[in-house]
């Protein structure tokens, strides 16, 4: 009985440790689910390790600058679901999302949800007319050079996801997996 007892303690033990601040294990959630299935190079061990390493912390810095559109602040995001496309002047399938993104905009902004683009620093002196160019309707600023290597940057787009709490849900997904992982954050955390 007292072995039971033990392994019954135990057990708690471990289930408080794995829960999360959103009360739930959070490789347990609907979006940590998504986060990883949804991940692009899932067959490259180390940038799937790397990218799933970061979720469920808080994102990197992200100071961007020179913005086309209005500059997304962090006060303009505190509180907010972030979809952070990150895209390069260069790129042919970043350019081809831009319709993508432009709709998820609109479609999630009475959800409290806020996009934006984080163009690549190679090439970036083009950002502003490339975004005119091909109608990028939400705002984008140019990237430092850090950022790539801090957000872990392995292909471009690559599309992130913050929480309220401003954790990184998500990076590296799928462009068919973005609204999977708004659908079940926005149910997740539903906006005030």
């Amino acid at each position: 009985m007292q072995k039971l007892f033990a392994i019954a303690i135990a057990l708690l033990a471990t289930c408080a440790i794995s829960t999360d601040s959103r009360g739930q294990g959070a490789k347990d959630s609907a979006v940590s689910k998504l986060a990883h299935d949804g991940y692009w190079l899932k067959d490259r061990k180390e940038a799937y390790d790397g990218a799933m390493a970061m979720l469920d912390k808080p994102a990197p810095p992200l100071q961007l600058k020179d913005w086309h559109g209005t500059a997304v602040t962090d006060n303009a995001a505190k509180g907010k679901i972030v979809l952070i496309d990150f895209w390069a002047t260069w790129c042919g399938p970043c350019i081809g999302q831009i319709p993508h993104a432009n709709a998820i905009s609109k479609k999630y902004a009475d959800k409290g949800v806020v996009v934006f683009g984080a163009c690549c620093p190679e090439g970036s002196e083009t950002m502003a007319d490339t975004a005119a160019k091909h109608g990028m309707e939400y705002p984008t600023g140019k990237m430092p050079e850090k950022a790539t290597a801090d957000w872990k940057i392995q292909f471009w787009p690559t599309y992130a996801v913050i929480d309220r709490q401003g954790n990184l849900r998500a990076i590296g997904l799928q462009p068919d997996y973005v609204e999977k992982v708004l659908d079940a954050l926005v149910t997740e955390q539903p906006a005030k």
